[in-house]
């Protein structure tokens, strides 16, 4: 009896040591989803004195143009605010030179006027 204990513990006992039979799955990590950099809000300080090429680079098109004899007046406009931009040339006797901002106004949704940074931060959202 006693060398069948004895059997039975060693059994036991090389059964501990022995590789499991199923496979573990390697240790995998799990997919991360990179966010794509959002692009930096700008202000108003950025927006004045800018080209048109640049104005559509961080707004999009314009939701209507006005074009008068010095001007260029783009409405950008949301749920939340309306932004007027004026573009100027800077020399009305050079027919050559871009228009760039010289001013903007900003209004509410029933047409009062509104801080422009948070109209502008709206349009970009």
């Amino acid at each position: 009896m006693r060398s069948l204990f004895l059997i039975a513990a060693t059994a036991f006992a090389l059964s501990a040591c022995a590789q499991p039979s199923e496979r573990l799955a390697p240790a995998t990590t799990p997919n991360t989803v990179q966010e794509q950099p959002t692009k930096p809000k700008i202000t108003t300080a950025q927006l004045l004195g800018q080209g048109g090429s640049w104005v559509m680079a961080q707004l999009g098109e314009p939701a209507f143009v006005r074009t008068e004899r010095t001007a260029n007046i783009w409405q950008y406009k949301n749920d939340v605010c309306v932004l007027n931009v004026f573009l100027y040339a800077d020399d009305d006797t050079q027919k050559e030179v871009k228009p760039r901002v010289l001013h903007f106004d900003a209004r509410d949704a029933q047409g009062t006027n509104t801080d422009r940074d948070t109209c502008l931060s709206a349009l970009q959202d």
